[in-house]
Order: structure tokens, then C-alpha cells, then sequence
């Protein structure tokens, strides 16, 4: 009997050294690959992909689809997009930071002539869930940091990241980050005078559509200043990253709500990471460009 119990006990012991082990390999990996994944995008000084994007319209009863082509330069700033999808086919946009009075330059296609339009317009923002200076990277970047800065303050690092398993996107291995804000909340901000929905968004590191969608706003250039709002507490309430094995960029993000319902998802693909433009690459006059 006692043989018995002692094999019992050494079984148990096993498992649950077992476990442990898991349980430091599940930290491990979670840790590494959310720096790995910080240090990747803080590298990157200009990308160029393709975006597949699928927002909900601020009615709730729609999906927006996009799918376009950017380039983006991250200091000084430069962005180019041209639209690939059937509803405005061809359409570019072009910024480039301290150029054209720091204006969007609008190739609109078909009859329509160029344009040279305020980054916040409406003719610009309109039925969008960000500002084209959302574009990219770098507000994923800002808001991986802030969640983990906030989840090791709160000492809850591993139930905040997680890493659920591996799949193969676009023919590449990725490993699948599961990342829950349980602490996700609406709270009321007075927007200051001379702030913006994008601003707000930008210094709370939210998104735009959801201040949109809290306080009934129908545009991203409404105007806010000295009104009381709702807004988040974080960007999401839970988030699943498809980290790419080779480069650690997220090239596959799902943001939910707190009901659970996907209110963004983005898919890049043909990433390039670094490649060298042209010197003229964000200039209107680029050959390959339709201005």
C-alpha cells in the first residue's frame, strides 16, 4: 500500500512539475515573441504591402471592404495609397510631410481633376475609421507597448498575451497572439480646446471609429473641442495577431469589442520591409502614378 501511495505521490509530482514547465514555456514564448515583434517594427524605417481591410460602418449594419496598395516612409512622414478594390478603382492619395502646405494631393480618377485637400476633410474621411496618418505600423507598435507596460504593471502579463498555436498565412508560418484588455471600459474624457477625434484618439491610443461610434459622430472632422465624450479605456477588448514567424510583423489583426463582435481586421500581404524608394517615389511626378 504504501508503495502504492508512493508511486501515486511521484505522479503527481511529475505532472505537476509538467505543468509547470508549460506554463514557463507558454511565458517564455508569449514574452519573446511580443519583443521580437516591438523590436521589428521599431526597425522599420519605411514598408510597402498590399492591405486587405474590413471595418464595420458606424451603423453596425454593414461591412466596409478596402483593398489597397501603400507605401509609407516612416520619418519624415510620406504615405502614397492607391485603391485596388472596384469602388474607386485607381484612386491615389499622396502625402508628404512639410510638401504642398502638408496637403493630401487626390488623384479621384474618371473626369474628376486633382485634388489638394486638409488630411482631415471629409471629402477624405468620410465613412473611414481612421485618418490616412494611421496608415501602417506604427499605432500597433504604440498600443503593444502600452498595453504590455500596463499588464506587467498589473502584474498580469501572461493572462493579458498569449500565444494560441501557429497557422500558415500567405504561405508563411505565424504564430497566433491572443492578446484580452479584461480591464476594457467606457470612460468620459472633455475633449480640450483645439482637439480633434484624431488627436484624442492619437494621445489615448484608441480608434477613431470608436469615438465616432460612442458618441454618435458622424465624420472624423466633426468637431469635438470642450465636449464631454465617451471613449475607450484601450483599443480593444481583445485582439488576435497573426505574427509572422520570419519578420515579426503582425500581418493578420482582429479587434473586438467588448460583445465580442469584430469591429476591424486587416490582412497585408507581398510585405516589404525597408525597400528603397525612388527619390521621387512620393512625388506626384513619379512615373508610375496617375496625378
Amino acid at each position: 500500500m504504501k508503495t502504492k501511495l508512493l508511486q501515486i505521490a511521484l505522479l503527481t509530482i511529475c505532472c505537476l512539475i509538467q505543468f509547470s514547465a508549460k506554463e514557463r514555456e507558454q511565458e517564455s514564448t508569449s514574452r519573446v515573441v511580443l519583443k521580437k515583434m516591438v523590436d521589428a517594427l521599431q526597425s522599420c524605417k519605411a514598408v510597402k504591402y498590399e492591405l486587405r481591410s474590413f471595418e464595420k460602418s458606424l451603423d453596425g449594419n454593414a461591412q466596409q471592404e478596402g483593398h489597397t496598395l501603400t507605401k509609407i516612409n516612416i520619418f519624415p512622414t510620406k504615405i502614397y495609397l492607391k485603391i485596388i478594390n472596384k469602388t474607386n478603382d485607381g484612386a491615389e492619395l499622396l502625402y508628404a510631410n512639410g510638401e504642398h502646405n502638408n496637403k493630401v494631393i487626390v488623384n479621384a480618377g474618371k473626369w474628376i481633376p486633382t485634388l489638394k485637400l486638409n488630411p482631415f476633410s471629409s471629402l477624405i474621411t468620410k465613412n473611414q475609421h481612421h485618418t490616412i496618418f494611421s496608415v501602417g505600423f506604427s499605432t500597433t507598435l504604440k498600443v503593444l507597448q502600452k498595453l504590455a507596460l500596463e499588464a506587467e504593471h498589473q502584474n498580469q502579463f501572461d493572462s493579458v498575451f498569449k500565444i494560441n498555436g501557429e497557422i500558415v498565412y500567405h504561405g508563411s508560418k505565424c504564430f497566433v497572439m491572443k492578446i484580452e484588455d479584461k480591464s476594457w471600459h467606457v470612460e468620459k474624457y472633455k475633449a480640450q480646446h483645439g482637439e480633434t477625434i484624431y488627436s484624442i484618439a492619437n494621445k489615448f491610443l484608441i480608434p477613431e471609429f470608436a469615438i465616432l461610434k460612442l458618441n454618435s459622430l458622424k465624420d472624423l472632422s466633426d468637431d469635438v473641442s470642450g465636449k464631454i465624450l465617451n471613449i475607450p479605456s484601450s483599443y480593444a477588448s481583445n485582439t488576435t495577431l497573426y505574427v509572422d514567424e520570419k519578420t515579426f510583423f503582425p500581418v493578420y489583426q482582429s479587434l473586438v469589442d467588448l460583445k465580442n463582435n469584430e469591429f476591424e481586421r486587416y490582412e497585408f500581404s507581398n510585405v516589404q520591409i525597408n525597400p528603397t524608394f525612388q527619390p521621387n517615389e512620393f512625388s506626384e511626378k513619379f512615373k508610375e502614378y496617375g496625378f
